[in-house]
């Protein structure tokens, strides 16, 4: 039987199955496309990093330069509180700072917001228009003293006016410097002075009250305009001599 070896293997072919491919060859083909995968969130991950390190060192930088020179603002609780101790409801307090009028007085009630005039950055960050065409304090929406004229006719048509500012403020230019810090000073007098600046000023008689302010009132309260000169003095006066005779 010299067939039978042939004969023998017909049947095997018959009864062969597809041939698999092997599990090594399917992983070094899917590799690629695993890495592409996992090469999205790294590089989102490494971003991230990048950017937390910025921020932390621009923090850095700047706890190390408020270190080196340090900033502090004026503290007004102090003085809040002396008007809250003596403060009867009705009496109106003009602040260059309402939140801690506000924590002293427990109440926006009586507050008014004393920004600075409409062309300063701090009337412009810290005030917002309302509908009715008011201005108000953006924080706690008190009425805001956007310019000369409000200013004049709050301290004169309020005679029990407490008025609460600092000296840093009255001398700065992007707060009260000029006709503002004029009318306050000449027009009001030191109630009480905190530790740091921070002042309780009041109305001041008529004798005492400085020309230059009453000037820049009357101008602006009787202009149609309300507005004027960044630095207006009162006429000198002219005091006669009298005329040599000749000899």
């Amino acid at each position: 039987m010299p067939d039978l070896p042939e004969s023998s293997s017909a049947p095997h072919t018959a009864r062969s199955r597809p041939v698999v491919p092997r599990p090594g060859r399917t992983r070094s083909r899917r590799q690629p496309i695993l890495a592409s995968r996992w090469r999205a969130p790294s590089a989102a991950m490494a971003l991230a990093v990048v950017l937390a390190s910025v921020v932390f060192l621009h923090d850095v930088n700047g706890l190390f330069q408020l270190r080196e020179h340090p900033v502090t603002g004026t503290d007004y609780l102090p003085a809040a509180e002396f008007i809250a101790d003596r403060h009867t409801p009705g009496e109106k307090i003009l602040t260059a700072l309402p939140p801690p009028a506000y924590l002293a007085m427990d109440s926006t009630d009586d507050l008014i917001f004393l920004s600075s005039s409409q062309d300063r950055k701090r009337a412009q960050r810290y005030t917002r228009l309302t509908a009715d065409g008011t201005y108000v304090d953006y924080w706690t929406g008190v009425d805001s003293v956007v310019d000369v004229r409000t200013l004049c006719s709050t301290i004169l048509n309020e005679p029990d006016l407490w008025l609460l500012v600092d000296r840093s403020r009255l001398r700065a230019d992007w707060a009260f410097a000029g006709p503002m810090a004029t009318v306050i000073e000449g027009l009001t007098y030191v109630r009480y002075e905190a530790e740091g600046g921070a002042m309780v000023r009041r109305l001041a008689p008529i004798p005492a009250r400085d020309p230059a302010a009453e000037l820049i009132c009357d101008t602006v309260l009787s202009s149609p305009f309300g507005t004027t000169p960044f630095e207006l003095t009162p006429e000198p006066e002219i005091t006669p001599v009298p005329t040599p005779e000749p000899e």
